[in-house]
């Protein structure tokens, strides 16, 4: 069988789609005892709603997917109240450099802020004329 944008150089041999079929049912049925087991729902249940579609979040509730629906500040109180938080707390978002480019860039930066940095206390000690080479 092929699809647009398929490799030009061979079809899958009806043997490796048996294979990758067979995988994808594996993984899938996974999902679907992952998520009844979660959901203390049956698998048959699980297998019934998991057909690929979209549920909105009134359906997804009623269908015993979620909990609540809400927002990323619920989230987070819930996630606040259920980790034994109290009162208010402060969220902290962290990041990562997306590419070796990226990393590159950060590094320099703080090297180039730690020589100007460096140079600039020598410069206000007046150490840099007791330099030798």
């Amino acid at each position: 069988m092929t699809y647009p944008g398929d490799a030009d150089y061979r079809s899958l041999t009806p043997e490796e789609e048996s294979i990758l079929q067979n995988m994808v049912n594996e993984n899938y049925d996974n999902f679907i005892n992952i998520v009844a087991e979660n959901r203390n729902l049956t698998h048959e249940y699980v297998a019934s709603i998991a057909e690929g579609g979209i549920y909105t979040g009134k359906q997804a509730k009623d269908l015993k997917l979620i909990d609540e629906i809400g927002g990323k500040d619920q989230a987070l109180d819930l996630a606040a109240k259920l980790g034994g938080i109290p009162g208010s707390y402060k969220v902290v978002t962290l990041s990562s450099p997306k590419s070796f480019n990226d990393i590159l860039s950060i590094l320099s930066s703080k090297i180039g802020y730690s020589i100007g940095k460096g140079m600039g206390i020598l410069l206000e000690d007046n150490s840099i004329q007791n330099l030798k080479y």
